[in-house]
């Protein structure tokens, strides 16, 4: 019976459930019949804008992981592509995304539908390949389009951005005032055209003194992914059948339907004192019972930390437990133990 899904009959486990997001850096997994296969089809697009929208994205961007927790720099996390300004020039627009804390352009046009202007800018590095293929892409037209608000833009302005591999949905990117109007047709496709063919030397390099304009949430969404990591927990702790109970319904809800967000409350940060008790930047999950409530503290990145409501009317015996995921030596470890450890090897 899936843990998520209850249930629901003709489910499939091919595979196994991590404990922690893979995108985190977590490892372990558990058994394959815990979570099903519908289950985890049904949340993976969550999970994802969890990773790459909410708070969390941005240390992942600046610090790691990258993708499925790979810590190979060519793997390494991008943040999704946004706006950027100079910082002495709030008029000067470009498109690019952030990588381990720095800023790359991607190939764009800034269209100026008044005046007809256009100003093609690419990548210094690679500058001829990325020419050819922004004319290639712009030739085919296959394009999957994301649109940007960016409310400091003339109502006029437009940022025309390609480039694949980037954001999973999309490979071409249009920045406008409102993020609705997408003003592209064969006649401003054809100018663009003539743009990339009218230079010869690329005319823009990005400047490291930039600002990057990004959102980044705490919503519903956010609620979810941290009482689901929660839940993944207390399932490795005690089974399937423990919490399949019905006293589990509240928090299950939540996970799968995006109900009950009260379940899940943003904590203070640890004290300094107490952060260095663990390794850097890691994640972590405690789970106790407070009087009659089974509760559980998820700390991401060491810093973002949420208390989880998992149950109320818990009359069972619990003591303390947890687990650290230390993505950056791609390490996990008990609670218990490591506090352990590291009492009597400091």
């Amino acid at each position: 019976m899936c843990i998520y899904f209850t249930n629901q009959e003709n489910l499939t486990y091919k595979n196994g459930e991590h404990i922690i997001p893979a995108g985190l850096g977590g490892k372990q997994k558990l058994p394959k019949n815990y979570v099903s296969d519908q289950f985890n089809n049904y949340i993976s697009k969550n999970e994802q804008k969890f990773l790459r929208n909410s708070i969390i994205s941005l240390p992942r961007q600046i610090l790691g992981p990258g993708k499925r927790g790979s810590l190979i720099s060519t793997k390494q996390t991008k943040s999704e592509i946004s706006v950027f300004t100079q910082i002495n020039d709030d008029t000067s627009f470009s498109l690019g995304y952030i990588k381990q804390g720095k800023p790359f352009e991607i190939p764009h046009i800034v269209l100026n539908l008044t005046t007809g202007e256009t100003q093609l800018s690419l990548p210094r590095d690679n500058y001829e390949e990325e020419l050819l293929e922004f004319k290639k892409s712009i030739s085919d037209a296959n394009f999957k389009i994301k649109l940007i608000k960016f409310p400091a833009l003339d109502i006029n302005t437009f940022l025309f951005g390609i480039k694949s591999e980037i954001e999973e949905n999309y490979n071409c990117f249009v920045a406008s005032q409102d993020g609705i109007k997408n003003p592209f047709n064969q006649k401003i496709l054809n100018s663009a055209l003539e743009a990339t063919s009218a230079i010869t030397k690329s005319a823009s390099v990005l400047s490291s003194k930039i600002k990057a304009h990004q959102k980044a949430r705490i919503d519903i969404n956010y609620y979810r992914c941290c009482a689901k990591i929660a839940f993944n927990f207390i399932a490795h702790l005690k089974g399937n059948e423990f919490v399949n109970q019905q006293k589990f319904d509240a928090v299950r809800n939540l996970i799968v339907h995006g109900i009950n967000d009260e379940l899940v409350q943003i904590l203070p940060t640890f004290p300094k004192s107490s952060a260095n008790m663990f390794p850097a930047d890691s994640h972590q999950i405690l789970i106790t019972k407070i009087d009659d409530k089974l509760v559980a503290n998820v700390c991401l990145y060491d810093h973002f930390n949420q208390g989880v409501l998992l149950c109320e009317d818990f009359n069972d015996e619990f003591e303390i437990q947890g687990f650290i995921c230390d993505w950056r030596n791609e390490k996990e470890y008990n609670f218990i133990e490591y506090l352990s450890n590291k009492r009597y090897n400091p």
